[in-house]
């Protein structure tokens, strides 16, 4: 069995996603449902000089 995808947001990210229109935060969330269910895509990268921050 793959190790979960663990989503966290921080309270900075939670501020800036009820700072945005829906139409962007649907994109935003769906993206984020579809890492979580580990259907990858140009949305996913890896942060340069990270430690498995994606």
């Amino acid at each position: 069995m793959e190790k979960p995808i663990k989503v966290i947001f921080l309270k900075q990210a939670e501020e800036f996603t009820n700072s945005i229109e829906n139409n962007p935060k649907k994109k935003l969330f769906q993206a984020i449902r579809k890492t979580k269910d580990r259907l990858f895509g140009q949305w996913f990268t890896k942060l340069k000089s990270s430690d498995g921050i994606f």
